[in-house]
């Protein structure tokens, strides 16, 4: 059996459990998954049932920066990676709909991550939602967030008519953009609408 690494520490990964021994796929080893430390949170936003993987720690920040700001490809398999099949199966003939991002950014690093993190559930990606103007959410202070969907627009909304619709994001911190896109995309009328968020920042 050829020796897999992990793309997070490059250790090999143990085959010490039924589900790395039949996940060829699996890219993650048991003590980085013990650092980013998974719990995953069921929670309605908006009348919109979702989940968050993980707490938003600091190696989860981490790996997201060396994702998002250095532009490390690699790494975007390995938030899923222990739930690739349970989420493909929970959310089978679902059409993604992802997170707005900065189209500069997306060119300078030539991907756009919350696309790459989510690739794996083999699931059709939309890029539906768009930002008016270029704004990073970390510059806007608390009142600026909650009018953060006056920011954003719809695009081709025809698409997810009568559709099962999961929106996608790595990161929610104040909810407002979560529910912000869930607003948008409602303006279609899917015939359900899920979400699935990476990591979220827990309330100080």
């Amino acid at each position: 059996m050829t020796t897999r690494f992990c793309k997070a520490c490059f250790a090999p990964i143990k085959i010490n459990s039924l589900h790395a021994l039949l996940d060829p796929s699996l890219c993650l080893c048991d003590r980085c998954l013990k650092t980013l430390a998974p719990k995953i949170v069921t929670k309605k936003v908006d009348g919109v049932k979702g989940m968050y993987l993980f707490p938003y720690n600091e190696a989860i920040k981490e790996k997201i920066y060396t994702l998002k700001g250095c532009g490390d490809i690699e790494l975007a398999n390995i938030f899923l990676t222990y739930y690739r099949y349970d989420l493909k199966n929970r959310f089978r003939g679902y059409i993604i709909v992802r997170a707005p991002s900065n189209i500069e950014a997306d060119q300078a690093r030539e991907f756009n991550h919350v696309e790459e993190i989510f690739k794996s559930l083999g699931l059709p990606i939309l890029n539906l939602i768009k930002k008016r103007i270029a704004f990073k959410q970390s510059d806007l202070n608390r009142a600026e967030r909650e009018q953060v969907g006056e920011k954003l627009m719809v695009e081709d909304i025809a698409k997810i008519y009568h559709k099962k619709v999961l929106f996608v994001d790595d990161i929610s911190t104040s909810g407002s953009t979560l529910r912000a896109c869930l607003a948008l995309i409602k303006k279609g009328q899917p015939r359900r609408i899920r979400f699935l968020v990476v990591a979220k920042v827990e309330a100080k």
